[in-house]
């Protein structure tokens, strides 16, 4: 997001952004939509990681809150990092957002990420560092933190127009994006609705949709079902399910086991600043696990 309530971060002039570097040659062509404009995997190579984190550590005075932290996400994952509160997730996303730069090592992505690239334009095998590109990050990914960053004195409709003006969005875009935002968050029917008397499901549900107004190639979400009932909890995966086949790389941090389980593809283990251990839950489990849990489920009745 370009701006958030709980988040520094400056707004955008504009959504779309033309690269500087100059680009290697490669024979593969860039996708584009029916509309003309880029789709949410124009350009990318699906080969290598669209992100990589690179040996980061980063201390607070004399307190070390993360040490030599790698891992790669790759176009298309779900990637989860999953650790107790306080184990450094949020640090350690503001880092990816290039909001705080490490003390050692370095964030990269596809130098596609943060361009505007065109039909038949050359792919490049350059990655681009977040901490070198600060505003190109911030306006090609998304971000919807734990604390609200809506308005609630603006109806639902009215803040996802409002991020996307921050976003300089043309009208039409706007306009289409934002119709199929509320129909992919379950909005329509709640779209003059004040954000304050949404109920916590469906704020969660609008922050997600002003974190994606701009179709960002990656979309961070930190502890997005935090403080949600169970039921509310598996409509939102459900949903983060949907914007991910469309297209979108999502990185998402959680504590609750179960929610990286049924929703990530593959997942990293933060502990004691560092991480133990990333892969899919199976890999995971079959290195750390000492227990098997059984899960029965069966349809409502009387069991006594």
């Amino acid at each position: 997001m370009p701006i958030r309530k709980k988040e520094a971060s400056a707004a955008p002039a504009s959504a779309q952004i033309t690269p500087s570097e100059p680009s290697q040659s490669s024979s593969q062509e860039t996708p584009v939509n029916s509309s003309g404009r880029l789709s949410w995997t124009s350009g990318l190579d699906t080969a290598r990681p669209i992100l990589q984190v690179k040996g980061i550590s980063k201390r607070f005075k004399k307190k070390k809150v993360l040490e030599s932290i790698s891992f790669d996400v790759y176009q298309r994952d779900i990637f989860g990092i999953i650790g107790m509160s306080g184990s450094g997730k949020t640090t350690l996303f503001r880092m990816l957002l290039g909001f705080d730069h490490p003390d050692e090592g370095d964030i990269q992505v596809q130098q596609a990420v943060l361009a505007k690239r065109h039909k038949n334009a050359p792919l490049s095998e350059e990655m681009l560092s977040v901490f070198k590109y600060p505003m190109r990050v911030q306006t090609r990914f998304g971000f919807a933190a734990q604390l609200p960053s809506f308005y609630d004195h603006l109806t639902a409709e009215e803040n996802i127009d409002f991020y996307a003006q921050l976003y300089g969005l043309p009208t039409r875009v706007r306009e289409e994006n934002k119709q199929r935002l509320l129909e992919l968050t379950g909005l329509v029917a709640e779209r003059d609705t004040l954000a304050a008397h949404l109920s916590g499901g469906m704020q969660r549900r609008l922050d997600i949709a002003c974190a994606l107004i701009h179709n960002p190639r990656i979309l961070l979400l930190d502890e997005p079902t935090s403080d949600l009932d169970p039921i509310i909890r598996r409509q939102i995966w459900s949903m983060i399910r949907k914007i991910n086949e469309q297209g979108t790389t999502v990185i998402v941090s959680s504590h609750i086991l179960e929610e990286v389980e049924q929703l990530c593809t593959k997942i990293a283990i933060l502990h004691d600043r560092k991480v133990l251990g990333y892969g899919t839950f199976d890999e995971l489990k079959a290195l750390f696990a000492r227990k098997q849990e059984v899960h029965i489920r069966s349809r409502p009745g009387n069991f006594q």
